[in-house]
């Protein structure tokens, strides 16, 4: 079985925890790493090499969540980006793949996309 890799970079510490637990929990899952909006991404993700990036805010339309999801599919376009608000019950998915739009369920959507590095 295929594990998809994820790194979590969230602005809210205790959501962000809570995220963690829930993608720790599922064998298909495999959360590489957790970093703040304010750390080097693209650092993180030439390092750990994930599958997805979950990026969590508190408005997932903010300029600052815009900018960094088209960043990363533009330096990064092997990754898939799983963007959602804290106020929202919305996931944006964002891949330089094609991805059928068929689940509103968080974990389905990641488990959805493509692995890019298999283990």
């Amino acid at each position: 079985m295929s594990r998809h890799r994820i790194l979590l970079m969230c602005s809210q510490q205790l959501f962000g925890e809570s995220m963690e637990e829930i993608l720790r929990l599922h064998a298909d899952m495999d959360l590489i790493g957790t970093c703040g909006f304010d750390e080097n991404i693209h650092h993180h993700i030439a390092e750990s090499r994930p599958d997805v990036v979950v990026l969590i805010g508190v408005d997932s339309q903010s300029d600052e969540m815009v900018r960094l999801t088209s960043a990363i599919i533009e330096q990064h376009p092997e990754v898939s980006v799983v963007r959602a608000g804290l106020t929202e019950k919305v996931i944006r998915v964002f891949s330089s793949q094609r991805l059928p739009a068929h689940s509103v369920n968080f974990l389905e959507v990641i488990r959805d996309l493509p692995v890019a590095y298999k283990t």
